[in-house]
């Protein structure tokens, strides 16, 4: 068993694996003993002193991989931010967005075309201060869906709708 040892770790040197006939004497087999583990030290600290060298040199490349991604990932996002930009610039503010107006049939600004929605939809509702009026159990008789969407002309009897004045300066 003398030479290279081919064990997975480089550094397992064991003088119990070593086996010498009796008849070499003692201190020759000793020398020889001696001078095969350093022979063999030597080989694995070269087989370190390789291995060292190809992680230092893969740890270069990792980092220079990794560097060249950081960068293409940093103009990428600088790409991006100037998109976002030009369309914000398309956009504009909210108080220039349009949206359609399903009340009047024309697209317009959010603020009249939310004011249209929820005044066209409580026309036939009942209101907060018509509901106070009546009593719990009569107020069972009709579902939340009833006395939400028409609930002012099924429960109050209203026949006309309800519209409530447009405020201008709102």
């Amino acid at each position: 068993m003398d030479g290279i040892n081919t064990c997975a770790a480089p550094l397992d040197i064991d003088p119990r694996q070593r086996y010498f006939t009796t008849v070499q004497p003692f201190s020759y087999r000793d020398t020889l003993t001696v001078l095969g583990y350093v022979q063999e030290l030597s080989d694995h600290l070269d087989e370190l002193r390789e291995q060292l060298d190809n992680l230092a040199k893969d740890e270069n490349m990792d980092v220079d991989t990794i560097t060249n991604l950081i960068k293409n990932v940093d103009s990428r996002l600088g790409v991006l931010a100037d998109r976002v930009e030009d369309l914000a610039a398309q956009i504009g503010t909210p108080h220039d967005m349009q949206s359609y107006n399903p009340t009047t049939g024309r697209y317009e600004t959010s603020q009249p075309t939310n004011r249209d929605l929820f005044r066209e939809l409580a026309v036939y509702g009942a209101r907060v201060e018509d509901l106070a009026t009546i009593s719990t159990a009569e107020a069972a008789n009709h579902s939340c869906l009833e006395t939400a969407v028409i609930g002012n002309h099924t429960i109050f009897g209203a026949t006309e709708p309800r519209v409530t004045p447009v405020n201008e300066g709102a």
